[in-house]
């Protein structure tokens, strides 16, 4: 459901609504996953040697790697600049700490809980299914027919259901990948006197690839084009170097020789510099001497990320409070999160004119890790590749018994040089660049180094998919070292790294990954479902995948875009996502034909409910609060019910074979198990969904504000800092609209009020967020609101004098922050029109 759900989900109700409403449903789902491991883990204690087994899995050496990883994340939670932040995440990207952690819970459930082919085939097929229908719509878009009434975006550049073209193609480049391989099994199974059914299904794969690369080349975003390039490259190697030993030599030329031109044209003043400037190579030759914007804007940022971490002053907050932790920041970083506030007084001039959103991130992840969480994070994460890389390697037979140090040796080699290389040839802000480029290259030609292949592990393994999750892993790392981790990118990572866990652990069995093909075949028996190999105690798991896959990405689907042009939507993107949704897991005819009908159904349920409930929410404020908060409460709980309804469905369907007896008392000793599960969904909901809602009703705040209905307007912003009392976003927009309403309103005593209510929470949100210099901007500007207002207040010289303290203060801590000194200038003219004054009083 996580892999289904995450992708195509986007919520058009929410101010934020794509990584944070995502990374919602991701936290909540793997707080409802924990709970009911641990419910599992409990009731399974007469099985002593089955949670054994289960238990042996966190002594796995790349478990250890990610527990590393993990525990460089707390450590720099706890020096953070701003702990509380780091833990849950930023307003924008909701990446902290915790959101870490839920990766890596997911990451254990999948590698512990894979088991048998089917599994692995489902698990597959759901990731293939909500990606062709991430790509469909990208398409759509590169044709101009969005149904969406998007108020900006970016032009000519398909941005799908991630909302950004970059994200779109990241996410995409790591499934390319996986269906790739599905797509193989199922052409090259069943021979050519395969039925019809197993003909269609070649079809789908072959049009859901084709969909997916053409959605990616539709995103015109070279640094995923690359990682996908990178990653089908480590799995051509791995193929041929399995296959045909003796081409090494011919495959090593046919890499090294793109990567040394490649280099060469990068080479500032080099020998064919002469050639950098045509069409087809410019952007290749743009990756040291930055000619491009978007280049140039991240090697600025990674230049403020050199300086962050050199040697430096302390920061300060405009209270006179000193980082303590100052001297260990290469060490620890200054925390998940917070990497806004660290480079804000760093940020070059050559960015002042970038949103804030755009330098909360290196835009390389290895940069990112340093100045997150530190030398510690980044050797961790580093390490994680590493080992991820080495296991595949092991399973596969590349890495002798007797050799491993080499391996290690030849990471630590390749990650030590590039880092030099790049250093010494770029400078030190592609110090990133150049470690990631090492332990790339190190990867990618470890098969080619390598020497005789041992036999591979597991009798009936196809080290197929192997292959295959390296070349997810490769295309993710690659990827991120032009971006950054977003959700479904971060969600995808942690699935390929526990279903690969679950392989080079050996606890799959050794018939599941046998050449791929389609879900295990069925057929009917004196008017029942047998299914051959497993037996009736199989049935419900396969019965219920593509019932569940589909119903969750028509859902989703319904919600993205129910109330926009329906008609259009159900012909373009509902019906060809179900259909595929259907093939791709439908055991046959009959299984795709249960799975139409029932998503279809419960759509229809669906999409009937949101047009007559939800209409408001959308259309307007209407000017009711209670009609809009109720209407708020049934949105969230509907889209969260579909999550307990397919909870509920699993749980029915994998025990249907049971007895009347066996259910009864299998009822009763599941009792302390629901209210375990009733608990960690109540407590889920508390911690993710209110901030959705709360996100939710600020922006109809901000609508409200707009159409100067200032009583729903200050209302809705109460009850948006009430469900989410920590967001300074919350705060300031409530400051905003009080400030607005104060210059609308012709009382003094109301006027006064509403000014006193705008300070109070702009000090709020600059208390909860102190290292921010917008939000110290926003308590600056309210003070020349005030000016204004009243200019003939005995207060005004102290207003004046705390005005310009706090621009003073805002600028100090981001000296070429956005907008900053703009405002400060306008304040001044401000001055000279409203008091007739030339320039501020000392």
């Amino acid at each position: 459901m996580l892999v289904t759900l995450t992708p195509v989900f986007f919520n058009v109700a929410s101010g934020r609504g794509f990584e944070p409403d995502k990374l919602a449903l991701v936290r909540l789902l793997a707080l409802v996953m924990g709970a009911a491991w641990l419910v599992k883990l409990l009731d399974g204690r007469k099985d002593r040697a089955a949670t054994a087994a289960e238990l042996s899995l966190f002594r796995h050496p790349l478990m250890w790697a990610a527990g590393a990883l993990a525990v460089a994340y707390l450590v720099s939670t706890v020096f953070s600049l701003l702990p509380a932040i780091s833990w849950w995440g930023s307003y924008t990207r909701l990446q902290g700490t915790y959101t870490t952690l839920s990766y890596m819970l997911i990451f254990a459930a999948v590698a512990a809980h894979l088991r048998r082919r089917e599994q692995v085939d489902r698990l597959l097929d759901a990731i293939s299914a909500a990606g062709f229908a991430v790509a469909l719509y990208g398409i759509l878009q590169h044709f101009g027919a969005d149904p969406l009434p998007w108020g900006s975006g970016a032009i000519g550049r398909s941005a799908s259901t991630a909302g950004n073209a970059v994200f779109m193609a990241g996410y995409l480049g790591m499934v390319v990948p996986l269906s790739i391989y599905r797509a193989y099994g199922c052409w090259f199974s069943g021979g050519l006197y395969a039925g019809p059914w197993h003909w269609l299904r070649r079809g789908v794969w072959l049009a859901v690839v084709v969909s997916e690369v053409l959605a990616m080349v539709f995103s015109l975003s070279r640094g995923p084009e690359l990682g996908l390039v990178a990653g089908l490259a480590s799995w051509a190697v791995v193929e041929l170097s399995r296959h045909r030993p003796s081409w090494r030599g011919a495959i090593s030329g046919a890499i090294a020789l793109p990567l040394l031109l490649a280099a060469l044209l990068n080479v500032p003043r080099g020998p064919l510099q002469a050639a950098t400037d045509l069409p087809g190579i410019r952007l290749v030759s743009q990756f040291v001497e930055s000619r491009g914007q978007s280049v140039s804007i991240r090697v600025e940022l990674w230049k403020s990320v050199v300086a962050a971490m050199a040697p430096h002053d302390p920061i300060r907050t405009p209270q006179g409070q000193d980082d303590r932790f100052n001297s260990i920041r290469l060490i620890v970083g200054y925390g998940p999160e917070v990497t806004y506030e660290a480079l804000a007084r760093f940020l070059p001039e050559e960015l002042m004119h970038l949103d804030p959103e755009q330098w909360d991130r290196p835009h390389n992840e290895t940069l990112g890790s340093l100045i997150s969480t530190g030398m510690l994070g980044a050797l961790a994460c580093l390490g994680l590749f590493a080992s991820a890389f080495y296991w595949a390697f092991e399973w596969l037979g590349f890495v002798q018994s007797n050799h491993r140090w080499l391996y290690w040796c030849t990471v630590t080699l390749g990650v030590a040089g590039g880092g030099v290389v790049a250093v010494l040839g770029a400078g030190a802000p592609y110090v990133g660049m150049g470690l990631s480029g090492g332990l790339l290259a190190a990867a990618i030609a470890w098969p080619l180094l390598a020497g005789g292949r041992e036999r591979i592990k597991g009798a009936g393994l196809q080290p197929g998919l192997l292959a295959a999750l390296v070349a997810v892993l490769v295309m993710h790392f690659a990827e991120t070292q032009f971006n950054f981790v977003i959700s479904t990118t971060g969600l995808q990572f942690w699935v390929s790294l526990g279903l690969l866990l679950a392989v080079c652990s050996g606890r799959i069995e050794d018939d599941v990954i046998a050449l791929p093909s389609s879900p295990a075949r069925s057929t009917r028996v004196s008017g029942r479902s047998r299914f051959r190999g497993r037996g009736v105690d199989r049935a419900g798991p396969i019965l219920y995948s593509p019932v569940l896959v589909c119903t969750v990405v028509l859902i989703a689907l319904a919600y993205d875009f129910g109330r926009f042009r329906p008609g259009v939507i159900v012909l373009t993107l509902f019906i060809p996502s179900l259909l595929v949704a259907g093939i791709l897991l439908g055991d046959d005819h009959r299984a795709a034909v249960m799975s139409w009908s029932i998503a279809g159904l419960s759509t229809l349920l669906f999409g009937l409910y949101e047009l007559v409930a939800l209409n408001g929410l959308i259309a307007g404020p209407g000017g009711d609060l209670s009609a809009t908060v109720t209407s708020l409460l049934i949105n969230t709980g509907m889209y969260c019910g579909l999550g307990v309804a397919a909870l509920l469905l699993v749980a029915f369907t994998s025990g249907w074979t049971l007895s009347g007896s066996r259910i009864w008392s299998h009822g009763l000793r599941l009792t302390p198990a629901a209210m375990v599960l009733v608990v960690a969904v109540v407590t889920g909901f508390y911690w993710n969904i209110r901030p959705v809602q709360a996100d939710m009703l600020n922006k109809i705040a901000g609508s409200a504000a707009a159409d100067q209905e200032w009583d729903l307007a200050l209302a809705l912003g109460r009850e948006s800092v009430m469900r989410s009392p920590g967001e300074a976003e919350f705060y300031t927009q409530m400051g905003s609209n009080d400030v607005l309403a104060a210059g609308a309103a012709t009382d003094p005593a109301v006027q006064n009020h509403l000014m006193e209510s705008a300070l109070e929470a702009l000090t709020t949100a600059e208390r909860i967020d102190p290292l921010d210099p917008l939000h110290i901007d926003n308590v600056a500007k309210f003070w020349q609101h005030s000016i204004v207002l009243q200019p003939n207040d005995p207060r005004t010289e102290e207003r004046i004098q705390t005005a310009t303290a706090d621009f003073d203060a805002a600028l100090a801590l981001s000296p070429y922050g956005p907008g900053l000194e703009k405002d400060r200038q306008q304040f001044r003219e401000m001055l000279s029109l409203v008091l007739g004054r030339d320039e501020v009083a000392p």
